[in-house]
This record gives structure tokens, C-alpha cells and sequence, in this order.
């Protein structure tokens, strides 16, 4: 179903969910880690209120607290408990992902999820575990440009809270090389299933050969952008905000400065064939 709103943002009435050209199969990850619970029922409310209805929702499990899994667990066997209103979901439509084991990190615990699917064809989006979409009909915007050009990749504005700001920019200029090109691919951030699998898993680790700790955003995305270009595709920047970022780091400290470490030694070594 398709939620409409009134002004204040109370529900008006539902109607049918919308049903484009091509609905992409997406395949939502959220990586759930540290003190999150807080926010996991908002997250999983802001994916299941989606006007574009073809999605799966990964709740990928990191190290976090007991009352975090738990709760996880329950909206994968229960998608209602997180929602004011009645709506059937297809069995399947959230996965838990745990981990048992010590700290993968982001990069880590976003490839065992990719790893495991096989349709080159999905769309994969991520969202952090203290973030939410912010417009219902992001995934549809997203599906429409998906179908409208031969686009590998696609991101959308953002709103970091409290400031008000975003964080992304513009196009991506398709001559250019994506290593020496400024940051411009932050959340929300898409791309196509297929073009993951044809990346080198060593473009996702350090010099050790470790998986990335820091940085994952860049650890994915650099790589990706790089095939698609390759593939003769190309990349999109929707303008229009789709995604709540509460993302904070102190600038100047030590997570900061590691990460700052991580981008540099990505760039200078470029993509890994």
C-alpha cells in the first residue's frame, strides 16, 4: 500500500502501491552496530512505508547489544510490531543477518550480505544503523532512473541532522577518474548488484590485507564507479533529499584521522584488477 499525509503529517488514507515500468528488485542493507536501538524502529518504518513495494530489507548484524538483536529479530518475524497501521508483508521482506564473532565493521558486514545474492540485475542500497529514509517515495524515484538511462549507479540528496545540510553533490563527470575526483557519492547510495560482483575483493581491503575498518563508503563506491565506467554506463545524482543522516565524527580525532589515512591509501593505489 502507498501511504498519502495530511499537512501534518498524519495519515490520510492508503491506496494501491505504485507499480512502474520495471520494478528493480532492491535489496536494502542496514548495518546494525553499537547503541542503535533507539532508532532500529524507524528505520525499518521508513523502508516498509516505501511506495515502490519490490524490496528486501538486510538487518546485518554487527557487535551491538542484546536488546538490539532481539528487537531485530522480532520485526523480521513481525514487520507489523514497527507499524501504526495494518499492511501485509510477503513473508522474507526483512532477513537478520548475526554475527557471533568479534567486530566485522562496515565493509565486512555489508560484502557477506552482497555475497550471498546472485541477481546482477537488483538494486542495492545501504543505510546505517542511526539513519532512516526520509521520503516515501525514494525507492520509486530511484526504480524511475534506474529504467530511464543506462545507469550502473545512482545516489540522492541527504539531510544531515541537526544542520540541515547535504552532504552529496553532483554528477559525476564520466571522463574523469573516479580515484582523483572529489567525494561526491555519499547516502543515499545505489548501484547494481552486478557490477559489485565484477570488482576484485581486493579493492575492499588494505595493504595487509585485511578488510576496511574505516572509510566504507569510498571502499565500495570508488571501485564500483570505476567498472561502471568501464561497462560503458553511468552514474546519477537525484537532487531530491531521500535519507535522514545523524552521522557524527569529531574532526581531528583519532577515528577521524585513521579514516583520513584509509581514503588517502585508497585513492594512491587505485583499483585493484
Amino acid at each position: 500500500m502507498e501511504l498519502q499525509f495530511r499537512g501534518d503529517g498524519r495519515i490520510l488514507k492508503r491506496k494501491a502501491r505504485v507499480i512502474t515500468s520495471k520494478t528493480h528488485k532492491f535489496e536494502l542493507i542496514a548495518r546494525i552496530h553499537g547503541d542503535c536501538l533507539h532508532n532500529i524502529k524507524r528505520l525499518v518504518s521508513s523502508v516498509l512505508v516505501q511506495s515502490h513495494y519490490n524490496f528486501r530489507l538486510h538487518l546485518a548484524i554487527d557487535k551491538t547489544s542484546n536488546e538490539v538483536i532481539s528487537l531485530c529479530r522480532q520485526v523480521e518475524s513481525d514487520p507489523q510490531c514497527v507499524m501504526p497501521f495494518p499492511v501485509d508483508y510477503p513473508p522474507g521482506t526483512i532477513k537478520v543477518w548475526e554475527n557471533n564473532g568479534d567486530r566485522l565493521y562496515a565493509v565486512a558486514n555489508t560484502a557477506r550480505v552482497l555475497d550471498s545474492l546472485d541477481d546482477a540485475d537488483s538494486i542495492i542500497g545501504v543505510i546505517d544503523a542511526d539513519d532512516q529514509l526520509c521520503e516515501r517515495r525514494a525507492l520509486q524515484w530511484v526504480n524511475r532512473l534506474y529504467n530511464s538511462a543506462n545507469l550502473g549507479a545512482v545516489w540522492t540528496s541527504n539531510i544531515w541532522e541537526p544542520y540541515g545540510i547535504n552532504l552529496c553533490s553532483n554528477n559525476l563527470d564520466d571522463s574523469q577518474d573516479v580515484y582523483k575526483h572529489p567525494w561526491v557519492s555519499s547516502h543515499f547510495r545505489t548501484f547494481k548488484l552486478g557490477h559489485y560482483k565484477r570488482v576484485n575483493p581486493d579493492n575492499f581491503k588494505d595493504e595487509n590485507g585485511d578488510w576496511m575498518k574505516r572509510c566504507e563508503d569510498q571502499t565500495f563506491m570508488l571501485p564500483i564507479i570505476h567498472v561502471i565506467h568501464k561497462n560503458n554506463e553511468h552514474t546519477h545524482f537525484l537532487e531530491n533529499p531521500c535519507y535522514l543522516y545523524r552521522g557524527y565524527q569529531e574532526i581531528g580525532g583519532e577515528a577521524h584521522q585513521y579514516q583520513m589515512q584509509l581514503e588517502k591509501f585508497i585513492r594512491n593505489r587505485g583499483f585493484v584488477e
